[in-house]
């Protein structure tokens, strides 16, 4: 049984890793809202996702390679200074692909337990941590 001074998640080597009530208050809940831009999108998943490594003691360097970083800089580069429509094709679809895949699963990792990463159900651009069905549906018996 877990106390409530702990929540203890698995981390992507499979050890446990344990929340502190300060780190939970201070955990990025909602990572993006009202757009659906895969720039912006990248940007604020890649940026919560780093300030949770540096709440557990890690780097970025944990969940993405040089190469995904590297293009995460260029892609906040130019979508901040020309827009997101000047991307290569090529560009895009690895940023679609870091998006969807990578950073979707690194948040998922780093989740609280009975918690996962997605979209809100009622605002597909609210992207956050949500309580999963099973938790709700547990609290729902007590």
């Amino acid at each position: 049984m877990l106390s409530c001074q702990s929540i203890i998640i698995l981390t992507p080597n499979l050890m446990t890793f344990t929340y502190s009530p300060r780190q939970l208050i201070e955990f990025p809940w909602i990572v993006s809202t009202a757009t659906l831009r895969l720039s912006d999108l990248a940007v604020a998943l890649a940026d919560a996702l780093a300030a949770i490594a540096t709440m557990r003691g890690e780097t970025l360097d944990t969940y993405l390679s040089i190469e995904e970083q590297r293009l995460l800089n260029v892609v906040a580069a130019i979508s901040s200074r020309y827009g997101c429509e000047t991307m290569s094709n090529v560009t895009a679809e690895k940023l679609c692909l870091l998006v969807n895949d990578t950073l979707f699963d690194a948040l998922n990792t780093v989740a609280p337990v009975s918690c996962y990463f997605g979209s809100n159900e009622g605002d597909g651009a609210c992207f956050g941590f949500w309580l999963s069905d099973d938790a709700i549906i547990a609290t729902d018996h007590y």
